[in-house]
């Protein structure tokens, strides 16, 4: 716009001027003048870069200062197979619509197995599903197993945060009773503990669409507030307990 307006200007002064000379200097200020302005337009300012920034969705993979790009977030569920590094190993069940409780597992069989890095569903949407059963997002149950290196002996505390329903058993022992259907809900449980390897299995379904939560946090002896159970703790089931024997 700026251009346009100073070609206009410099267009009415021309035609009047008999001087030659003075003529071609008028000419060649506009030119330079316009260059200028059309140079400045084309640049993006400070402000331009701010604003096309903050509009950028936040799923879109950015680049880094030296032109890579930065990792999209890691899914929430997995193939077990694809991911070995993944400690927490679920069976995956569709249940009958109007499920209030968690099912009895030995009388189902489960569609596929999911891993999982850790428990931190914190309440969220969840309508994308699972790998090879995309349109599973509601009436469905996970029985996830997994092993705990508990690093001292003392008593542990436990929270369970869950939507819908769960139950945290320790080592075959129900431990925390989370389970019916409902909003997003905690309930807390302890065990004395020895130090080593402990067997967990935490027990999940889902009610109607769309909201999910499931988080597992502890709370050892002289700590003073509750944490994820560290992923250097975590150790992927034996064959025997992943697949659902007691």
């Amino acid at each position: 716009m700026q251009g346009l307006w100073l070609t206009l200007v410099f267009g009415l002064l021309l035609p009047g001027c008999a001087n030659e000379k003075f003529r071609d200097q008028v000419e060649q200020t506009r030119t330079q003048a316009v260059d200028a302005a059309g140079t400045s337009a084309d640049q993006p300012t400070e402000k331009d870069a701010a604003e096309a920034t903050a509009s950028m969705p936040a799923d879109v993979t950015e680049s880094t200062a030296d032109g890579e790009s930065s990792p999209m977030p890691k899914p929430i569920f997995a193939d077990c197979e694809t991911t070995p590094d993944r400690p927490i190993v679920g069976d995956l069940y569709q249940l009958h619509p109007d499920t209030k409780a968690l099912p009895d597992f030995k009388k189902m069989k489960a569609i596929k197995k999911i891993c999982l890095s850790q428990l931190d569903i914190k309440t969220r949407n969840f309508s994308e599903g699972f790998p090879g059963v995309e349109k599973l997002f509601e009436w469905f149950a996970l029985d996830m197993r997994f092993a705990v290196n508990v690093p001292r002996s003392g008593k542990w505390e436990f929270k369970l945060v869950a939507d819908d329903g769960a139950i945290l058993y320790l080592d075959q022992d129900k431990l925390v009773d989370n389970d019916g259907q409902h909003e997003t809900r905690e309930k807390t449980g302890r065990s004395n503990l020895s130090a080593g390897v402990h067997n967990f299995r935490v027990s999940y379904f889902q009610g109607p669409r769309y909201n999910i939560a499931l988080e597992l946090y502890w709370k050892g002896p002289q700590d003073t507030e509750f944490t994820y159970i560290p992923a250097t703790s975590m150790i992927r089931p034996d064959a025997s307990l992943a697949s659902g024997m007691e």
